[in-house]
């Protein structure tokens, strides 16, 4: 996940220089152009390409096999983070009204641990999904209770000095 944080404080750092570059482009050109790029990559996303069941690991691994599946799954990540991003933007911009984005906003702050507190989830979530049919609506609604319990499991660890120092980094 590393590379996405430096990719994130890049964004942040230049801003204004990749938003007007975006603006250029105009967003509804972009954003068309990300989702056609995304719906094809995710056309050969399978499920040996989860992070959660191939790992990163190159070792006892098809070494040509397994960078291909990393290399398929960062882009993808990178493209529909993009997507996400500028779609969100788009949004937010037609709206202008700051209080419908409340939520995201409180989210986005809450990130770190929401993260955190997920992994765990996941984690259970293989063991206990493992062996059904992979399902879109089902992991709409996974995500959703996952994002939800984990933000308010992360609210909680903050009240608690120790907790939030400890689990947290204390931020």
């Amino acid at each position: 996940m590393y590379p996405y944080f430096v990719i994130g404080y890049f964004f942040c750092k230049k801003k204004d220089i990749v938003n007007e570059y975006i603006e250029k482009i105009r967003n509804s050109y972009l954003l068309v152009g990300l989702l056609v790029i995304y719906a094809m990559l995710m056309v050969f996303y399978k499920t040996d390409s989860y992070i959660y069941i191939s790992g990163y690991s190159l070792i006892g691994k098809d070494i040509p096999n397994q960078l291909l599946i990393d290399m398929h799954r960062f882009i993808v990540g990178l493209v529909g983070s993009a997507l996400v991003i500028v779609l969100v933007n788009k949004l937010v911009s037609k709206t202008m009204d700051k209080s419908k984005w409340l939520l995201l906003t409180k989210f986005g702050i809450e990130s770190l641990g929401i993260y955190i507190i997920s992994g765990y989830f996941n984690i259970i979530l293989m063991k206990v999904t493992g062996g059904l049919h992979f399902n879109y609506l089902f992991v709409i609604i996974e995500s959703i209770i996952i994002l939800t319990v984990s933000y308010f499991i992360t609210l909680l660890i903050k009240k608690f000095n120790f907790s939030n120092n400890l689990l947290l980094g204390g931020r």
